[in-house]
């Protein structure tokens, strides 16, 4: 089958307005969009601008029909990129198969050296302080006796972190010693090497910034942004965002993700310090970012500056993005945020201030309302399945 002119991608991940996000921001640029998911309910495939929707076998259930219906698909129907957006199980089962795509398309992944390294916060920890970047206190049991023998060698509160893994999956919050000889073991026993974090207090919002490295290793975009809301509160998916042009957040984003040599698409987290107010470095997610849309409205599309890279090895040079545009997805994240804030009367911005200038919504309200009514339709009939609606919140 002869490819289009404008060039065409494979996104996975319908579920996620990430997805969503970089399929508008590629059509409108001319690229032919394929979107799959295993829902039939994913708000990516509800969109009247997508070309092509399909639904895929479910990763978490077989990562071998997942890899072997896609790689099938792909030769049947051949795309310049496949661009992995969904959650851990997806994109973990494609990168482990990277292999199977030789000669077939191009994987819209780092390379796998760099893709592990930034899996594992212990590596990562080691490198960003080689970086001279600020990090949190940070302690490496190889043991869990060992982590038992030094409880009262840590800083309190803490964090007994998964090793390996993005977010908030899999972390306790622990206030003295005994907390964390009662809880280390169940952290160990789940993951290996659980790593122990001093908890950073932060008066403040949480803070990022998205980046995109040449095949050279070397910055071709840069944005900062702060996280206004998230849910669930003090460790979930952002809700609210705005972007900022941050000099300290640029510059320890750039020197972190020069020290690993980085290609790609990636993502700092930072909290800032409320004891001596400076930014630490949280953790460097590799894949494609949740709010992803923020970006794109503030004048940065980083999906079509990844698709020329990753399809040509050349980008475009970028404009300067717009500081101050917020972005808010509202349904069901910032809604769930207000209903579960103590003090949801107290907010800024307001709940229920929905217009404004530099307000954009995820998804989109208009003109292409419908992935929204998707989304309205996929949380109604899986809240129904509370475990199942939680997993879908906790991957946004």
């Amino acid at each position: 089958m002869t490819r289009p002119r404008g060039g065409s991608v494979f996104i996975t991940g319908g579920v996620q307005r990430k997805a969503l996000a970089a399929a508008l921001a590629l059509k409108r640029k001319g690229v032919e969009v394929t979107v799959g998911d295993p829902s039939r309910l994913a708000l990516s495939l509800w969109s009247l601008r997508v070309d092509h929707r399909v639904i895929y076998p479910e990763p978490e259930v077989s990562e071998e029909r997942f890899i072997d219906w896609l790689v099938a698909r792909l030769r049947k129907h051949p795309v310049d990129l496949l661009f992995p957006t969904g959650g851990e199980g997806e994109i973990n089962a494609i990168h482990r198969h990277r292999d199977r795509f030789q000669g077939i398309t191009t994987v819209g992944l780092s390379p796998a050296h760099l893709f592990d390294v930034t899996e594992d916060k212990g590596t990562l920890h080691d490198r960003a302080v080689q970086a001279g970047v600020a990090v949190p206190a940070t302690w490496q049991p190889r043991t869990v006796d060992e982590a038992l023998d030094r409880a009262n060698e840590y800083t309190y509160p803490a964090l007994i972190k998964p090793r390996r893994g993005s977010g908030g999956r899999g972390i306790k919050h622990v206030v003295d010693a005994a907390a964390l000889r009662r809880d280390y073991p169940g952290v160990a026993a789940r993951h290996d090497r659980p790593l122990v974090q001093e908890f950073v207090p932060s008066a403040g919002v949480g803070l990022g910034v998205a980046a995109l490295y040449d095949l050279a290793a070397k910055p071709v975009a840069l944005f900062s942004y702060k996280r206004l809301r998230e849910f669930p509160i003090g460790a979930g998916p952002s809700t609210f965002t705005e972007s900022t042009r941050d000099p300290e957040l640029l510059d320890a984003a750039r020197r972190i993700l020069d020290e690993l040599q980085w290609q790609g698409l990636a993502m700092a987290e930072f909290r800032r310090d409320a004891r001596d107010g400076k930014a630490k470095l949280i953790e460097v997610n590799g894949r494609f970012w949740g709010s992803a849309r923020l970006p794109i409205v503030s004048g940065l599309n980083f999906p079509w500056l990844y698709f020329q890279l990753m399809t040509t090895g050349r980008v475009d040079p970028p404009p300067a993005y717009r500081a101050g545009v917020r972005c808010r997805w509202l349904f069901p994240g910032d809604l769930l945020h207000f209903l579960t804030n103590p003090k949801r009367f107290e907010m800024d911005p307001p709940f229920f201030q929905f217009f404004g200038k530099d307000l954009y919504y995820d998804p989109p309200i208009w003109p292409d309302p419908l992935p929204l009514m998707g989304q309205v339709a996929w949380a109604g009939w899986h809240a129904l399945h509370l475990p199942t609606l939680r997993k879908y919140l906790h991957r946004h």
